[in-house]
């Protein structure tokens, strides 16, 4: 077991915990950030620093943005790389056979002008051929892009989830500091879906192979119509580029704008989900009605001032694309009309010519008209994609800030601000002078100068009114905050502290009963996280439910091994939840388990039995609470008075004093 030292400052670790007092809000500045930042607080618990809204426009910035999400989107030479490459020859293909069968009409044309039977059939079967060649590759395209797209969306969410796990960082965004990043969760499932999707499909295709297709029709036009044809179709291009940076750069602005909306009210949905019962008993149906509608109102305007927007970039985008098949058949008036290349053709030979170099003509035209469809596609794309690599940029903005907080010690890396100590001491942990406070209003002081040691074998439990930092006490030991000044120092390797928190948490996503009761470990259904033959696992965990009185859900889960398709917090009443959130200490057996609130609502007889049973497998604990008949079960009291003030209490010498008086 390795132990450490954690040293911690308000200047090494600015800002790096949550906290929260008092019913009002300030406004604070945050250094680096022009915005406004807001600290709710509701009695000394979680706080949350909310930083003001940004907009994103589409310009060089975008390229920047999408340049530090590219290590991430290929981030080696694997299955994007291969569907990239895959994609690009599959185009090139299509627009090698797209030009012969571009000229398939023109021949047609001379078949049929000529009456020429035994060709016009030799030109059928042929344009047939390439013509199904070509839907054939346009397939693979479309099918490589899509698979490109998987791959984009499997590097892009593993590498984001690589970070937004990292070091707790989630923790912080979520619960301490959002730096302005409003629904991160948004940004890691529907931004990334929607930015991978328009980038493999909507715009890496054409932009790959489009600047070949143009230099290769640029090249056809100059041979017929000169510069002066390449100069028209040139100049139509410029017109549209311009035309589309103006009508782009909102676009991008109201697209980030709708995302975050849509973020907002999606949440609303999921709180009113998530909080239904308390909805109903406080009668709020009205109320929430009426929010929900107001977000939803608002929600729309955004997207109004959407399409607002988009429509004329549609318009443009229309008349663009059409009218380039009328500048296709214009530009002919150059080689018949002033160059008269064609006087001495006969009336089949200038309608096959006519039609071939209008193909030529208008796959130049095209070639532009995608570029202005990339850019549409693009202006979407440019609010989303900034708004993930804005996630990107704050973690690692957060990682140069230094919040090493032991989440590698299993993994038995270094951590910076952390040194070698005695792991064979019998002290578990010791404060030495810690005070500390908000994390984010260091003038709110919780606790000031406080020193405890707890050994081995010794059990604590920390009381105090509400709001007198409890819970806050159990980050810093957690190591989910830091400390203003003092030492906070660790004799065990947080792989063997286990901590339950007030709320008990089942994760989702039709896990076993043995994975819940295994977790956080991670396991396969029909396996063990501990080495353990299964059948003897299962035995163990059989007697563990057994011991808490939770053996019926077996029977209800169809086993120990059966996936299950309800959530536990709607079947399980308050009592049964904090049980089984139990029985992972009893599964895990960690040398220190941390309870805050754990037993509130289970009866006093079962709250007894949950505390032997700690004792039978020698699991020393800290425990926060309220209850009176908890000081039976401890060794040491820790009386925090709400002022910043503490004492420790030796519950045993107290105890042995009152026998004697």
């Amino acid at each position: 077991m390795r132990s450490s030292t954690f040293l911690a400052s308000r200047g090494k670790s600015n800002g790096s915990n949550p906290a929260s007092v008092g019913d009002d809000a300030d406004r604070v500045p945050i250094d680096g950030f022009r915005e406004n930042a807001t600290i709710a607080k509701e009695g000394v618990g979680m706080t949350k620093l909310r930083r003001g809204r940004r907009d994103f426009t589409f310009g060089w910035r975008f390229f920047k943005h999408l340049a530090k999400l590219t290590p991430l989107l290929l981030p080696d030479l694997e299955w994007a790389a291969f569907f990239l490459v895959a994609t690009l020859a599959a185009s090139i293909g299509n627009q090698v056979v797209g030009y012969f069968t571009g000229n398939i009409t023109g021949y047609m044309y001379l078949a049929l002008s000529e009456t020429t039977t035994t060709y016009f059939w030799h030109v059928f079967w042929t344009g047939s051929l390439l013509y199904a060649a070509k839907c054939i590759l346009d397939a693979i395209v479309n099918f490589s892009s899509w698979l490109m797209y998987l791959a984009f969306r499997r590097n892009l969410v593993t590498g984001m989830h690589k970070r937004y796990f990292s070091n707790n960082f989630y923790y912080r965004i979520n619960a301490v500091d959002n730096f302005g990043i409003d629904n991160p969760d948004q940004r890691l499932t529907q931004d990334i879906e929607k930015m991978t999707n328009l980038l493999a499909i909507s715009i890496l295709p054409p932009a790959l192979i489009g600047p070949f297709v143009v230099a290769y029709y640029t090249y056809k036009t100059y041979q017929t119509a000169g510069g002066l044809g390449i100069g028209i179709i040139y100049g139509y291009f410029v017109l549209g580029t311009v035309v589309n940076k103006l009508l782009i750069a909102p676009l991008a602005k109201w697209g980030a704008r709708v995302e975050h909306y849509e973020g907002d009210f999606r949440y609303k949905h999921v709180t009113i989900r998530d909080n239904a019962e308390a909805v109903a008993l406080y009668q709020a149906e009205e109320f929430e009605k009426a929010e929900s509608n107001r977000m939803f109102k608002t929600l729309l305007w955004k997207q109004l001032g959407f399409y607002t927007w988009k429509f004329p970039n549609r318009f443009w985008q229309q008349f663009f694309d059409y009218y380039g098949g009328m500048l296709s058949t214009t530009i002919q008036f150059i080689p018949i009309f002033m160059l008269h290349s064609y006087k001495d053709k006969t009336g089949g030979e200038l309608s096959m010519i006519i039609s071939q170099n209008a193909f030529v003509y208008i796959m130049l035209v095209n070639s532009f008209t995608q570029m202005t469809d990339v850019a549409m596609s693009v202006g979407q794309m440019a609010g989303i994609l900034q708004r993930i690599s804005e996630l990107l940029k704050y973690y690692e903005h957060d990682a140069r800030r230094g919040y090493e907080n032991g989440s590698y010690e299993c993994g038995g890396g270094t951590i910076p601000g952390y040194v070698s100590h005695n792991p064979d001491s019998d002290v578990l942990f010791e404060l030495q002078n810690v005070t500390y406070s908000l994390p984010n209003d260091p003038n709110y002081k919780i606790l000031d100068g406080l020193n405890l040691k707890v050994r081995r074998g010794e059990n604590v439990i920390i009381t105090g009114p509400s709001g007198a930092g409890k819970s806050s006490l159990l980050r810093i030991i957690a190591r989910l905050w830091s400390v203003d000044s003092g030492i906070v120092q660790h004799n065990i390797s947080s792989c063997y502290v286990l901590h339950l928190p007030q709320t008990p948490y089942f994760p989702t996503g039709e896990l076993t009963l043995k994975q819940q009761i295994c977790f956080p470990d991670i396991v396969c259904p029909n396996n063990s996280a501990r080495g353990e033959d299964d059948e003897s696992n299962s035995s163990r965990i059989i007697s563990i439910l057994a011991s808490l009185k939770l053996s019926f859900l077996i029977e209800r889960c169809g086993g120990l091994n059966s996936p299950i398709d309800f959530e536990w917090q709607d079947i399980l009443t308050p009592g049964e939840q904090q049980r089984l959130s139990f029985a992972r200490v009893l599964y895990h057996q960690p040398v220190l388990a941390i309870l805050d609130e754990a037993t509130s609502s289970v009866s006093v007889d079962m709250e007894k039995t949950m505390y032997e049973l700690l004792k039978q497998h020698n699991i020393s604990y800290i425990s926060a609470g309220h209850r009176p008949t908890l000081i039976d079960y401890h060794s040491k009291e820790l009386r925090l008075n709400g002022k910043t003030g503490w004492s420790v209490v030796d519950l045993v010498a107290q105890a042995t004093k009152d026998l004697k008086m």
